[in-house]
């Protein structure tokens, strides 16, 4: 059985006499429909519809509502998009970044080289202070001494390694191998006592000693033979 829509079938409004759209949600109302099943009876029906506000027509769902809203809308956007635009260009303006100054690159000036260090004479390892020249030579010189020869093989190796600060003068200088010196300690003996191996340190000054000049070496002992006594790791220091 057909029958005019009396409420709206989406909010459950009542139609208006004579309307065409629900006043609440703004569906468009049915000329006729289908008689509906009875529905079970809503709470919400009975105790709240009479507290539903009703809403003025002015639905989107409304041809001529919607149309105007329409309009107003695109009107709206259309003026944001020009002030934003007016803005964006007055800011522009106002906050326009100073040119920058080329950046200057400072080239280091050339760093001169270095002076040459002059070679450091190297200081002679830490020994035992031995004996003086008279000391050991009146022991180890058999004109001198009436040791055996073990006696003085024992003394010679207390003293063996020891360093001796001995004088005595000149008889040769050779500059091959860092340097060397022949030395006379004894005055009672007719050639050279003492031989000198020099540590290297002081070969361009070894052009400045004289044959029969008296000198002070400072070295190691380290050998005894019939020939005499050899220093090594020699100094000049006097």
């Amino acid at each position: 059985m057909s029958t005019l829509q009396k409420d709206c079938m989406k909010c459950g409004a009542p139609r208006n006499e004579g309307s065409q759209f629900c006043g609440t949600c703004g569906t468009r109302f049915r000329e006729s429909l289908e008689s509906p099943a009875p529905q079970p009876a809503r709470f919400e029906d009975e105790h709240f519809k009479a507290y539903r506000p009703t809403i003025p027509n002015t639905s989107l769902a409304h041809p001529a509502a919607r149309q105007g809203t329409l309009t107003k809308l695109a009107i709206g956007i259309g003026g944001a998009v020009i002030g934003i635009a007016v803005i964006s260009a007055i800011s522009g303006r106002a906050t326009a970044p100073a040119p920058v100054a080329p950046m200057t690159v400072a080239v280091p000036a050339p760093v001169a080289p270095a002076a040459p260090i002059a070679p450091v004479a190297p200081p002679i390892p830490s020994a035992r202070q031995g004996p003086s020249f008279h000391e050991i030579d009146s022991k180890m010189d058999d004109r001198l001494t009436g040791w055996t020869q073990a006696q003085k093989q024992a003394y010679w190796l207390s003293v063996s390694g020891t360093q001796v600060t001995w004088t005595g003068e000149v008889k040769e200088v050779e500059i091959s191998s860092g340097g060397h010196l022949s030395l006379k300690c004894n005055p009672k003996t007719w050639g050279s006592d003492v031989e000198v191996d020099l540590d290297g340190s002081q070969i361009d000054s070894l052009s400045n000693i004289n044959k029969a000049q008296r000198v002070t070496i400072k070295g190691i002992l380290q050998s005894h033979s019939i020939g005499g006594y050899k220093i090594s790791q020699g100094q000049v220091v006097g």
